[in-house]
């Protein structure tokens, strides 16, 4: 633990480590606020959850009651915390953002987003290393890196350049999904909300991202026996709640492949929120893989087509949502949405198939046609473990891919 500002308010910096009796739970980065006279801080109403209690102070003049909360949301102290990741970078209004959970994420002035790493891993953070490895290839579609905090051989936090008025790529689909849906028009051209061009460049960006990070990290030889034994690891997570027979069957016709091609270091977790569209073009954010795998298994050089696969799983969940956000289940409603989700894959398959050079990091067609089956399939197995766990309501629609998948 570090006091990075004494006084009133001060900002304490500590990382703990976590154990639940034998069990260690990881190492945390806290970043705590105190003050006194809580009540006469605006900031601090209605931010239940960024409080962590209060402490009394012994002082000289007496005993002082200390409210202790996130710093993030704490002007003058957040502005400190991004001194210390960008020194120098000079900021006037702060806007901590709420939509992440893994991480802490604060916006200065507009133009800088800092990410607050909670859970801290030894060596280089995947985010931090991927996006700077790619900035040196000249990759154009990651945003610029500020600053990152380092200590003892630990990414802690990176300042970056703050994308102003760019829109995801999930609510970008949602929105073409709902033009389509309010004109009961299966074509997208027709209707005005064709989201085939921006697929199609989704693709290119795509093929590139791997092009320069198969030259940024080097490829390595791929071991088809053991991505197979990782889609069976996964089948195990949910035997019970799949065609666990001929999920297995399909998994032991890929294992019969060829030639799977090269593995190299790949996103690791591509879906359409992870992309965002700016007045500059498309950027790929977030390198730091599927949360519910092991560290180790997210940094693992894989197949470019698991990334493939991953957006093409996106495409589907977004023409599901936008039909079940309208509270409608008709055949004309699943003829749109299928309509819409397979003129996505289409734009994006030609984008990315058609760059120059990425047959260089794939195997020949009929294997890459059936190692992107199996890596739909196992993200569509993936789906269903997270969706039991954390979104019951929602595991029909992996479960339908499932069931396409293995017609």
């Amino acid at each position: 633990a570090e006091r990075w500002i004494e006084g009133d308010p001060s900002l304490w910096w500590l990382l703990v480590d976590v154990r639940d009796g034998d069990r260690d739970l990881g190492r945390y980065q806290l970043y705590v606020g105190a003050r006194t006279a809580p009540e006469t801080h605006d900031f601090l109403h209605g931010k239940d959850h960024e409080l962590l209690g209060g402490v009394t102070v012994e002082t000289d003049d007496g005993s002082v009651a200390v409210t202790l909360y996130d710093a993030t949301i704490d002007a003058p102290l957040a502005i400190e915390i991004l001194g210390r990741i960008a020194p120098g970078t000079q900021a006037h209004l702060v806007r901590p953002l709420t939509v992440e959970q893994s991480n802490s994420s604060i916006v200065y002035d507009e133009h800088v987003i800092v990410k607050l790493f909670r859970r801290i891993h030894h060596g280089t953070n995947p985010d931090v290393d991927a996006i700077a490895r790619l900035l040196e290839q000249g990759y154009e579609h990651v945003p610029g890196q500020q600053g990152v905090l380092r200590r003892d051989d630990q990414d802690l936090a990176v300042a970056r350049t703050f994308l102003t008025g760019a829109t995801d790529g999930w609510h970008l689909a949602l929105t073409s999904l709902r033009i389509m849906l309010a004109s009961h028009d299966e074509d997208a051209s027709a209707s005005g909300g064709d989201f085939g061009p921006d697929a199609r460049r989704l693709g290119t960006v795509t093929a590139d991202l791997h092009l320069r990070l198969a030259i940024a990290y080097g490829t390595d030889v791929a071991d088809l026996g053991t991505w197979v034994a990782g889609f069976r690891s996964q089948l195990d997570r949910v035997r019970d709640h799949v065609p666990a027979l001929d999920i297995s069957a399909r998994y032991d016709q890929v294992a019969q492949l060829g030639d799977p091609g090269p593995a190299l270091r790949i996103h690791g977790d591509l879906h359409l929120g992870q992309m965002l569209r700016a007045d500059a073009g498309w950027f790929v954010i977030d390198f730091e893989g599927e949360p519910a795998r092991p560290l180790a298994e997210r940094l693992r050089p894989s197949s470019p087509l698991r990334d493939v696969a991953g957006m093409l799983r996106s495409f589907h969940y977004a023409a599901e949502v936008a039909r079940w956000e309208r509270g409608i289940d008709d055949e004309e409603s699943h003829d749109i949405v299928r309509a819409w989700e397979e003129h996505a894959r289409q734009q994006f398959l030609a984008g990315y198939f058609g760059t120059r050079g990425i047959d260089d990091v794939l195997p020949d067609d009929a294997t890459t046609e059936a190692l992107l089956r199996a890596f739909e399939l196992d993200k569509a197995v993936y789906e269903v473990a997270y969706e039991i766990g954390f979104r019951p309501t929602w595991v029909s629609i992996p479960l339908d891919a499932i069931e396409r998948l293995l017609t």
